[in-house]
């Protein structure tokens, strides 16, 4: 523990004397990387050939020379090419890397392993780990090369192949899960994998059920799309960063309202309570306000019984009590803003109390006032445009 605290330690300085390595990571499906890949090679990085291409330019940059063992897709003349290593993904040789102030020291890891080891970190997220992409490129991994440019690879290129992002590098234990994608049948060929590798379940289980939601998708049955939708919104299934099973249970409409009122009214499933509620919302489900109101009304009684310390937000983040009061407070932040897109005049009295209640309270009250007074305002236009409908009919 003392070894992992100080290593922690000098990884967390240098991070923060770099002066852009505090952006996160877009995630791409392992699918979509395979794809876009030019060249997927099993390869090694010569030892001795790192070297920096950019000192003193604020980022960081790496050349190396890339030993090709195999090709999987597309084509080489020599079985030796340069690559670039882009900003945000770091060679340690032998555990180290300094530069611009940047500066990684995991040697005591490395203690026991070869000295010209070449580790490679991804230093391009906010959410840093200790723990290599690979343990070592100077061993054969799995690389999926393209040809960028730019200081951090963002744009397409014309000149040697690179890697950009994490998923770029593999290690050889991937290489059948990764190969399956290239084969003529994908889906069995993961399936399989995953089957015999459960360690790959992310990636894998991801893919599986994205072809199954776009299967239920084309089903024309609303009664049946919708049943078989619900386990993937459960799981809260996305791709691509779309959320397909819940986009698919909204566009059921009318027929997907039971099933949610009933997940709704189901402790087991309370965390979903907030994006129902806002599923809700895009609908325009008007069933939903006194739900709604009973809700204001419930959870203005658990906030009657709460003594609000300074902080209380982010104090003891991991007790049951902050998460429960975390969620809560979503849920009535959400219920005020779909209660306004309705503009049900049911819903006055709710929002009423809910803001006497947040008018007293002190930390975050503000935010709960300004919806509630939103909300208001929306139900009374609402009121409003009723009546002139009235009046001018």
């Amino acid at each position: 523990m003392k070894l992992a605290a100080s290593i922690a330690i000098i990884l967390g300085s240098g991070l923060g004397s770099g002066p852009a390595y505090g952006w996160l990571r877009v995630w791409y499906e392992d699918i979509t990387v395979v794809r876009r890949s030019e060249l997927i090679v099993v390869g090694h990085l010569q030892r001795g050939s790192v070297i920096s291409a950019s000192p003193g330019q604020g980022f960081s940059q790496y050349h190396a020379r890339l030993a090709i063992a195999s090709v999987l897709k597309g084509a080489v003349e020599e079985m030796e090419i340069p690559v670039i290593i882009y900003h945000g993904l770091t060679p340690l040789v032998g555990g180290h890397s300094s530069e611009d102030g940047f500066s990684i020291d995991l040697a005591l890891l490395y203690k026991d392993r070869r000295k010209d080891a070449i580790p490679i970190m991804d230093t391009g997220s906010s959410a840093v780990s200790l723990d290599p992409l690979i343990q070592d490129a100077g061993e054969d991994n799995l690389w999926l090369l393209r040809r960028r440019s730019g200081n951090y690879g963002r744009q397409t290129g014309t000149g040697s192949f690179g890697i950009v992002d994490p998923q770029d590098l593999q290690p050889i234990s991937m290489l059948d899960y990764f190969r399956a994608y290239l084969s003529d049948d994908p889906e069995a060929g993961v399936r399989a994998q995953l089957a015999l590798h459960p360690e790959i379940g992310r990636g894998a289980q991801r893919y599986l059920d994205h072809l199954e939601v776009q299967r239920i998708l084309a089903v024309a049955e609303p009664e049946t799309r919708i049943h078989r939708l619900l386990p993937f919104y459960i799981k809260d299934q996305s791709w691509g960063g779309r959320r397909e099973a819940r986009q698919g249970v909204i566009e059921c409409g009318g027929r997907s309202t039971p099933y949610l009122q009933q997940l709704f009214s189901d402790p087991e499933h309370a965390p979903l309570r907030r994006d129902i509620i806002e599923s809700w919302g895009e609908m325009k489900f008007e069933g939903c306000v006194m739900q709604l109101v009973d809700l204001l009304e419930e959870h203005d009684q658990f906030w009657s019984g709460q003594q609000l310390e300074e902080g209380w937000w982010n104090n003891d983040y991991s007790s049951e009590l902050t998460q429960q009061r975390r969620r809560i407070y979503g849920e009535v932040r959400s219920a005020l803003t779909v209660l306004g897109k309705l503009g049900d005049e049911r819903a006055i009295s709710a929002i009423n109390h809910t803001r006497v209640r947040w008018d007293t309270v002190g930390n975050l009250n503000h935010e709960i006032v300004k919806q509630c007074d939103e909300a208001l305002r929306l139900i009374e236009g609402r009121k409003h445009e009723t009546e002139t409908g009235r009046t001018v009919s």
